[in-house]
């Protein structure tokens, strides 16, 4: 086919192809049409279908009939896995994907296959993206060997020839990389094997690719000569290996080589088991000029083989291996389907809470216009408090089954942060401490307030999880001028690039370069089977770039994670806060109650209430506070405190501490439901609900004690 294509008058092609190519077209058709690389390229409105011989055996049956058919047609049966890869490709953006598992039918019957492959969109002369060029590996026999870990000789030979195949048609593609610019450089960076052009006889670093980088360890090599930038490799051979090649222009192929190479400085040296060959690159006048180096990383394998070498694994056990791998691809695809239920439970019982919400609201504000009085206002305000709650809560819902699209508004970040220190306490555990940093000057971002709250949120559970023995959490905003800031007084408008930083640090476990690499994938996740989705960082990300800001992210084994959330500065003035409201009337009693309740909401309330009658209110969230204020020796005539509260200490331990710490000191505990209650010996309790007159008259009671 290779012949007919390269005799064929393509401009004027029955495929619908343009009749004047560009340039890039005609150089990707030329390295296409000379290559025995699998390689295709699609091009114009129906996406024509053209390709090199080299990829007739995975087309199978298909073939000819394949050529010049759209895309969708040729590939039905896979069109629905790959059209969001190709849709990327055609919206201009490089994919590489890796073992990627497609079902197809080529000779007649469906094939369970796996691919290795890059898409890169193709510009016409007007620079637009009007057709997608691939190159693709089939790793099929890779994926099955590693999967059953056992292969026999012969399909060990069989791999061995197919990579000799490739090496073949990869060093023919290497051939035509100078001619081919930067679209070349790229295919050559993304190949799935490592790859590395040497030149003249000291073997100097001209060309690596990713996956070199990835085997010897990230250093800078380009332009260095081979033993001033491997110097680790002294004495394994290696070094004469290319001499000899250089000299005598005869290409040398090995196969699980061991080799040693020291990723990181200072580390260890670690050994890799690598298949390679060294191929001469052969000048204008045919004289060696250089050395092709082309291999794989076959450590997996290799270590893979030995282990079943020794094992000796009956067949009965690759069945179970199999059967579990089976077992786990379906409880994927059942969480898969149970994360889409929820999203539509979530959704339907969001838009019923609304309707709720709307109906509560409306009662308090006839409330507050009907009795406008002092005693009823913080009431009013309380039960506003709480249908503000279960709006946000509403709001997570309808996020959460995406039901609505971001609703942004200039935020002070600060006071955002401040507000969420309630909602952070119940997030994290008692045995993390929180520490807020904020420039006093902070701009103002337009965001959606409650997706900067759950992006918070996630990254401090995130966090949290990092920490299972304690430890600190530090949020620090700061402002971060850009290019074009004026950065004098006076200076209004945002200058262009300003951006306000939120930095959450942690001091736990971190993580390591592999992992730090995949962080925000969605469903990627390296907690246990429950404990997490995986969309957690995925969704700090997505907030990050739809509101035209970015994240970064910094972490080390051993010395914990720093997550910066830039977001664009905004000369939009802020929303106006609802007004406050109205003060409390002045206590007729000089009597300090010690308020200890971890709901806000009940907290306010009988704040409130206390002082209607006359007593001064201080109030604590969780025991810790708690003992804080009464170390500070500061006057406290009674301590009424919820029995369950969040952290290592309930009420009734609270209460213990209180009268060791302050003997005489009257406690009254309240609860709702609590097997503590049995240990409650000494103080009184009064349980929930319960009507203020009886709260006043135990308070009392107890004062009088």
């Amino acid at each position: 086919m290779g012949a007919l294509m390269r005799s064929h008058d393509w401009t004027r092609s029955p495929l619908g192809l343009p009749e004047r190519w560009p340039q890039s077209l005609r150089s990707i058709v030329g390295l296409l049409l000379n290559s025995k690389f699998p390689m295709f390229l699609v091009w114009g409105p129906e996406l024509a279908f053209l390709y090199n011989d080299g990829y007739r055996p995975i087309f199978g049956g298909k073939h000819p009939a394949a050529l010049g058919r759209p895309f969708a047609q040729v590939w039905s049966e896979i069109w629905d896995d790959i059209r969001p890869l190709v849709d990327r490709a055609l919206a201009g953006e490089a994919t590489f994907h890796e073992n990627l598992p497609l079902t197809m039918t080529r000779n007649g019957y469906p094939e369970e296959v796996y691919f290795t492959f890059s898409y890169s969109p193709v510009r016409d002369e007007a620079g637009g993206v009007a057709g997608m060029f691939c190159a693709c590996t089939e790793t099929t026999e890779k994926v099955l060997a590693e999967r059953q870990l056992r292969a026999t000789e012969a399909e060990l030979r069989k791999a061995n020839n197919a990579l000799e195949v490739e090496r073949e048609l990869v060093k023919e593609a290497n051939t035509r990389l100078s001619d081919e610019g930067d679209r070349l450089r790229d295919l050559f960076r993304q190949a799935p094997g490592f790859m590395a052009v040497l030149r003249g006889p000291d073997h100097v670093f001209e060309l690596v690719n990713d996956a070199f980088f990835q085997l010897v360890g990230h250093r800078e090599i380009e332009g260095r000569v081979v033993r001033e930038a491997l110097p680790e490799l002294e004495g394994q051979g290696f070094f004469e290996l290319l001499d000899r090649v250089y000299a005598t222009d005869e290409p040398f192929v090995g196969e699980s080589m061991r080799i040693e190479f020291q990723r990181r400085p200072g580390a260890a040296p670690e050994e890799r088991f690598v298949d390679f060959v060294y191929q001469p690159i052969r000048g204008a006048d045919g004289q060696v000029v250089g050395i092709f180096v082309e291999g794989s990383d076959v450590s997996q394998a290799k270590r893979a083989k030995d282990e079943l070498q020794r094992l000796n694994e009956t067949l009965e056990e690759r069945v179970a291996a199999r059967t579990v791998e089976r077992e786990r691809a379906e409880a994927e695809l059942r969480h898969a389907q149970k994360m889409e239920a929820v999203g539509q439970l979530t959704g339907g019982v969001a838009h019923d809470f609304n309707n709720l919400l709307q109906a509560l609201t409306g009662c308090l504000q006839m409330i507050e216009r009907r009795a406008p009085t002092p005693q009823v206002q913080p009431l009013v305000e309380a039960g506003q408090q709480a249908i503000d709650r279960g709006a946000r809560l509403v709001q997570q819902l309808m996020a959460f089954a995406r039901r609505q699209n971001l609703q942004p508004e200039a935020v002070d970040v600060r006071d955002r942060i401040l507000g969420m220190s309630e909602l952070l306490a119940r997030a994290l555990r008692a045995d993390i401490s929180v520490e807020t940093m904020s420039d006093p000057e902070l701009w103002p971002v337009e965001v959606d307030p409650t997706q900067l709250e759950l992006a918070i949120i996630n990254l401090a559970v995130n966090a949290r999880d990092a920490m299972p023995g304690g430890g600190r959490l530090r949020i620090e905003t700061r402002n971060v001028p850009g290019s074009g800031h004026a950065g004098g007084p006076g200076a209004g408008d945002p200058g262009a690039g300003d951006m306000v930083r939120i930095g959450i640090s942690d001091t736990g476990s971190g993580m390591e370069p592999e992992i730090l690499a995949r962080v925000f994938e969605p469903f990627f996740t390296t907690k246990e089977v429950g404990k997490g989705s995986g969309l957690g960082l995925a969704q700090v990300y997505g907030f990050a770039r739809q509101s035209g800001g970015r994240v970064e992210i910094d972490s080390e084994p051993g010395r914990g994670t720093r997550v910066n959330l830039f977001l664009p500065r905004t000369a939009k003035p802020l929303a106006h806060a609802a007004p406050p409201g109205r003060p409390a009337e002045g206590a007729t009693r000089d009597l300090r109650v010690l308020l200890v309740e971890d709901d806000p909401i009940v907290g306010n309330m009988v704040a409130a209430a206390l002082e209607d009658v006359g007593y001064r209110v201080v109030r604590t969230a969780q025991a810790t506070e708690a003992l804080a204020v009464l170390s500070s020796g500061g006057r406290v005539d009674l301590l009424f405190s919820d029995i369950v509260m969040p952290g290592e200490m309930s009420g009734l331990d609270l209460a213990n501490e209180a009268r060791r710490r302050r003997p005489g000191l009257p406690v009254v505990l309240t609860t709702g439901y609590s097997e503590e209650v049995a240990r409650a010996e000494g103080v009184r309790v009064l349980r929930k609900p319960y009507r203020i007159a009886a709260l006043v008259e135990i308070l009392e009671a107890a004062l009088r004690a």
